[in-house]
């Protein structure tokens, strides 16, 4: 009988846990959040939150890293027309004025070819100690 208590006791205190822990996570509880998803979180209930958890923040990640890479890729879209009106102005210019924006477009260009195999190095698979854009 004693084990049977024991057993029910037992039991209880799981119960106890998973509605504790479906509440932590329905009310977005950072704390209780950041413990399940340590490994000595003991429930059931909070590993399998805890997973889903950290499965649902990857996916959050991924999808703002998403739209910030399509932000600079407009940026850089921007940057490209803005180039390409400047060659198209200075068409009509005398040769000295030309040669003057040839000049600043090298420099230019070599700072965005280097700014964009910067994003696109932090952006390789596997990599999280790079900032993200």
């Amino acid at each position: 009988m004693a084990d049977r208590e024991a057993h029910v006791g037992n039991r209880e205190k799981q119960a106890a846990t998973v509605i504790q822990t479906a509440k932590a996570v329905a009310e977005g509880d950072p704390k209780t959040l950041g413990e399940m998803t340590q490994p000595d979180w003991k429930s059931i209930a909070a590993r399998l939150f805890g997973r889903a958890f950290v499965a649902l923040r990857k996916k959050a990640r991924e999808e703002a890293r998403q739209e910030a890479r399509a932000e600079v890729q407009t940026h850089f879209e921007e940057i490209k027309a803005a180039d390409d009106a400047i060659v198209a102005a200075s068409a009509s210019l005398p040769d000295r004025a030309k040669k003057e924006i040839i000049k600043v477009r090298r420099s230019l260009v070599g700072r965005i070819t280097t700014l964009k195999r910067a994003i696109n190095k932090w952006h390789q698979p596997g990599q999280n100690k790079n900032p993200e854009v």
